[in-house]
């Protein structure tokens, strides 16, 4: 977990504006990407601190709770200063506290009283910097994004018939010390302060023959618990923390202190705390007690306090320890406490730290609303970690995308610990005149985050090591490695082994693109120098300094990859040349290969942190960052830490590297593009050329001292990465749009949010765009490579475009996301299409919507482009729909599109297809049905989906035909969790074999680990291997040939292995297959048969 700092307080309600109608909408189908952590939510139990000192601000401050009257009492009016023209006013006593004697004359001591009159600005939010109504709008916010799943609980402490006092009702006298004018005035009317120098409080009260907070014994006593854990218990707690000040049905700021203590018995909270944790556990399903989590999150302005018999007879230490092991239902179990402090005195910190250290919890400095939701969210995000971690305090790691494979220059490089890697440069023979045997496909990256704080976490491995062997034609064999890479060169050795910014924030080298309303956009470095030109579209609260706000946001860690599958750039290798021009490294011209055969390594990534990220792959460290445009108002976003049911994602599709030879101002040249979109994050997707990346600093070069040289290549827009252009265009989006519409989609919360939206005067075309989920493909489509387009989709897109809170065209707005698109690379316009007035078959087509099944259609699988046998040309692009549909994307060189219907499956196809080549014509296409991130809530997540194989009947005939189908085991829903076997994601091609991946549920035992399923099946359906063990390949053989522990991610072959990661109970591991003794096969190799099948540990 990563501490993140400052935090800037917006409001979640303020982010999101106006909260509208939402008119009938068809059924829909929005994945949830985090659908996998979520299967057994925590119970977070709040203990909220209900003493007077709540009232203060931190600065020694009390804020009184009445509005007074300045015609009620004119003279104390105008010895308090107030405004002439002021009707009514407020006050804060400075210093109150209690005096040593308390009777008719002496209750509180005050040093001074500051008026703030209706007049002034700072009257109509004058509670709000006090410590309660911070922390009741903390724990709202962080609530509200958590309340459908996690079962919350409330603690107050324990009070006796606590109430609001009201004029003229005042708590007297405050005696005013060391003020000449105050001290000669008194309170009149309507409450008489009782003599010269003595005021009239309206903090709440207990009545005077109740007991003080500390002196109730009883456990639970004195209304203490206000909400116990339980399904959908989140809006009870959500609507007691919203009551305002003095409303009597809610939360109360009273106690019964004394001089030299505040009323406020924390250990009495955690006792109750403890007994809801227990009552939650024992009330608990059998089938989710020994694994659901508990969480205590206290909320306090400050240590334990009673008077000195309470304290004799309490240890809030000592109580704080047991919670390390608590007992219900027959389950033990940690139950760590987070302990959020708000404004808390410096003195006191110390006895909270050993609150939270005690429990096995954290501690928390906050000052304001965000940094109270961002703990909560911190305490609620370590409540989704896996029960092993859980149990003993670690952190758990996720993955959710396919690990990668690549080349990278390892030449003198050091594993994670330092210690030097062997061979990193070998030699035929070992002989130092022979030729260098290049080692390719010589590193994994796997990608994911941790919980808790949503850290992203990159790591690398040596995927194999060279052994002498002299019975090789090289005389070197090649053996499993899995050794981890990255090490510290900068003093954070507990970021060895994974990515990271660099240790200086200010060397970071982070952009944007503002548009410049003429189409263009410039990029622009996000610094705090740029201030004016980033300020008014950040979109930020008019409290928040946009100076601050960059600063803290520079200084924020790599963020969590959910959905974005890492790309790796090596250097140009294509064997052979597509042409002259592109050339080999070894060419005596400069051809594209040769000019860059020095080229870095580089892996691109998104993350939901806001950025695309660069990440050098030698050693680990951020060398750029690009926000798009559309994600800058919504980064406000992350200022409360993120909850994890309603997560707000930002870049989180996969990026796409292609080499393209385009128009260029140079001519007709060679160039290495990056594409990508922002899956759920946004409705945009923006292109880079990434030609010059990594130049400039020899790739087997790894020291600290050239990290920092690679990083000033970076530190000038558009210096190594080039901006090129966004679809839809970033002139068409206007970040001053908010709002939030209820949707019935199952999306988390059940409500669309968005931070801006496209303007009304954006095209047709832009917008029919969804949600980006769908990642590009990109070919030419003439044999001289002059006309070259982005195949895309788009995404699911929740049933609002016609809602009047955006502006689309209202009941005559396009629908979003089931569009394929032709995109130019140059400049990201529609082929033939350039003004997207309409998307009916020129750059574009629009596949409609189905009556039945009746979900909300969408393109969101990735096109899987295709062209005839042996010519580089692109022709046709297969993609499946949210109907069910699986089609043929016809296209040519003019942008003209037409759709040819494969198969209707009547089942949502999220995934994409893997395509086999058989013979010079025969086309075959492999998919799956549903997806096992569609909450089984929705119609389109129960059922029995299918695994498909389909037979291009062109050119002879139209449609296709059926291969082979296999049934999956059903699905259904058992209280909200998922029994049976739904894909996991796209297969796979190695040879005549297709491997899919699925995940197996279990609802009756919800804390047994998923089941990863791995299935090989020939092209014509068959088993593709002897998974009986009796050495032949039989007719009744299964097609699944492994079952692992988690969710599987999509099969990943390359060197004649494969790869998949799973992350279960055990964590996140990476599953290999193939010959352990046989990597380093050459280039060209992804289509060949795995030779061998055997699991390598």
């Amino acid at each position: 977990m990563t501490n993140r700092g400052t935090r800037f307080t917006h409001g979640r309600a303020l982010l999101a504006g106006a909260l509208v109608a939402a008119a009938a909408q068809p059924a829909g189908a929005q994945l949830d990407p985090l659908l996998f952590v979520k299967r057994v939510p925590p119970t977070v139990i709040i203990v909220m601190d209900t003493s007077r000192k709540m009232l203060e601000d931190g600065q020694g401050r009390h804020y009184d709770t009445n509005t007074f009257s300045v015609a009620d009492d004119p003279a104390v009016a105008s010895a308090l200063g107030v405004d002439a023209l002021a009707a009514t006013y407020r006050r804060k006593f400075v210093g109150l506290d209690w005096d040593g004697v308390q009777d008719d004359n002496k209750k509180y001591i005050a040093t001074d009283i500051i008026a703030v009159s209706n007049t002034s600005a700072e009257y109509s939010t004058f509670w709000d910097v006090t410590r309660f109504e911070i922390a009741k709008r903390g724990i709202a916010s962080a609530v509200a994004g958590n309340d459908g799943i996690v079962r919350w609980g409330l603690v107050k402490l324990r009070q006796d018939r606590p109430f609001w006092r009201v004029t003229p009702n005042c708590d007297k006298p405050v005696n005013l010390s060391g003020h000449a004018v105050l001290g000669a005035a008194t309170d009149v009317a309507p409450c008489s302060g009782g003599g010269t120098g003595k005021y009239g409080l309206y903090s709440p009260g207990i009545p005077t023959n109740g007991l003080a907070n500390y002196a109730i014994e009883t456990l639970q006593g004195g209304g203490a618990a206000v909400v116990s854990p339980a399904a959908g218990s989140g809006s009870s707690v959500v609507t007691m923390v919203s009551k305002p000040l003095l409303d009597s049905t809610g939360l109360i700021p009273a106690s019964r202190g004394g001089q030299g203590y505040t009323d406020r018995p924390l250990t009495h909270a955690l006792d109750d705390a403890k007994k809801m944790a227990q009552d939650a556990m024992a009330a608990d399903a059998a089938a989710t007690r020994s694994c659901r989590n508990t969480i205590v999150v206290l909320v306090t302005g400050g240590k334990d306090s009673g008077n000195s018999s309470y304290l004799s007879s309490h240890d809030i230490s000592a109580t704080a320890s047991s919670f390390r092991s608590v007992s219900g239902g027959g389950v033990t179990r940690p139950v760590p406490i987070y302990v959020v402090a708000v404004k808390p005195a410096a003195a006191e910190e110390t006895d909270l730290r050993t609150v939270a250290t005690n429990s096995g919890g954290q501690y928390f400095n906050v000052t304001d609303a965000d940094g109270v939701a961002r703990a909560v969210n911190l305490a609620v995000q370590a409540g989704f970690s896996r029960a092993a971690d859980f149990d003993t305090g670690a952190a758990s790691e996720f993955t959710g995308v396919s690990p990668i494979i690549g080349t990278v220059n390892l030449k003198n490089a050091a594993d994670a610990s330092g210690t030097a890697l062997t061979n990193t440069e070998i030699r035929k023979n070992d002989i130092p005149t022979e030729a260098i045997v290049p080692q390719r496909s010589n590193v994994l990256i796997s990608a994911g985050f941790s919980l808790p704080g949503f850290d992203g976490k990159i790591r690398a491995f040596r995927t194999y090591r060279p052994v002498r062997d002299t019975t090789k034609v090289s005389g070197w064999r090649f053996d499993s490695a899995g050794t981890r890479l990255w090490p510290d060169l900068d003093s954070r050795p507990s970021l060895a082994g994974i990515a990271r910014t660099p240790a200086d924030s200010a060397t970071r080298n982070i952009y944007t693109a503002i548009p410049n309303g003429a189409g263009g956009a410039t990029v622009v470095a996000f610094t705090t120098a740029n201030v004016t030109t980033l300020s008014p579209h950040l979109a930020l609260p008019a409290s928040t300094s946009a100076t601050d706000f960059i600063s803290w946001y520079r200084a924020l860690p790599l963020g969590a990859v959910i959905g974005s599958t890492p790309a790796l750039m090596d250097p140009p290798s294509l064997d052979p040349p597509p042409d002259s021009d592109y050339g080999r490294p070894d060419d005596s011209t400069l051809t594209f290969a040769a000019t860059h055969k020095n080229r870095r390594a580089l892996i691109f990534v998104g993350a939901n942190d806001g950025m695309i990220h660069a990440i050098d792959a030698r050693t680990g460290y951020e060398l750029w960052a690009f926000i798009p445009y559309n994600l800058l108002p919504k980064l406000k976003a992350l200022a409360d830490g993120q909850p994890v049911e309603e997560f707000e994602y930002f870049v989180d599709s996969s990026p796409k590297i292609a080499e393209v030879k385009m128009n260029t101002a140079e001519g007709h040249r060679w160039r290495s593009l990056l594409i990508m979109g922002e899956g759920p994050g946004g409705t945009f997707y923006q292109a880079f050329d990434v030609t010059e990346a990594g130049m400039g600093v020899a790739p087997e070069q790894g020291s600290l001292t050239d990290v920092q040289t690679l990083l000033q290549t970076f530190d000038t827009p558009n210096e190594s990465i080039q901006f090129l252009w966004a679809f839809p265009n970033y002139n068409s989006f206007d970040p001053a749009i908010t709002a939030t519409i209820p949707v019935s989609d199952v999306t988390p919360g059940g409500q669309a949010k968005f931070y801006g939206d496209l303007k009304s005067s954006a095209t047709f075309a832009e917008k029919t765009v969804g949600f980006t989920w769908s990642d590009p493909a990109v070919g030419p489509l003439n044999q001289d490579r002059t006309t070259n387009v982005v195949m895309v989709g788009s995404g699911y897109f929740p049933a609002v475009e016609t809602s009047t809170s955006l502006q689309r065209g209202g009941a005559t707005a396009p629908a979003a996301g089931r569009t394929f698109y032709l995109l130019k690379v140059e400049d990201g316009t529609l082929l033939g299409n350039p003004t997207g007035g309409s998307c009916s078959g020129t750059g574009c087509f629009d596949v409609g919507d189905a009556v039945s099944p009746g979900i909300k259609n969408a393109l969101q699988a990735d096109p899987s482009a295709a062209g005839d046998n042996g010519v580089p040309i692109v022709k046709k692009a297969y993609l499946g729909d949210l109907d069910g549909n699986y089609w043929r994307f016809d296209f040519g060189v003019s942008g003209s599109v037409s759709a040819s219907l494969m198969k209707a499956t009547a089942q949502p196809i999220f995934g994409s297809s893997a395509l086999l080549f058989i013979g010079s014509a025969d086309v075959y296409m492999f998919f799956a049905t549903g997806s096992d991130l569609l909450p089984t809530t929705s119609p389109y997540g129960v059922g029995t989906f299918k695994l498909y194989a389909l037979k291009d009947n062109a050119p002879t005939g139209a449609g296709a035909t059926e291969k082979f189908t296999y049934s999956l085991a059903a699905v259904t829903d058992v209280g909200g969790i998922a029994n049976g076997e739904r894909a996991s994601t796209a297969p796979s091609v190695a040879g005549d074999i297709v491997f899919f991946t699925s995940t197996t549920e279990s609802a009756s035992n919800a804390c047994s680990d998923f089941t990863g399923n791995l299935y090989a099946f020939t092209y014509l359906g068959g088993a593709a291997y002897d998974t009986s063990g009796n050495d032949r390949l039989d007719a009744g053989e299964s097609p699944r040939i492994k079952q692992t522990p988690g969710r599987a991610t999509a099969p990943f072959i390359v060197d004649q292995h494969l790869y998949f990661g799973t992350a279960g109970s055990t964590g996140f591991q990476i599953e290999m297959f193939g010959d352990p003794e046989d990597f380093n096969n050459g280039v060209g190799q992804v289509g060949i048969r795995l030779l061998s099948w055997r699991e390598i540990r």
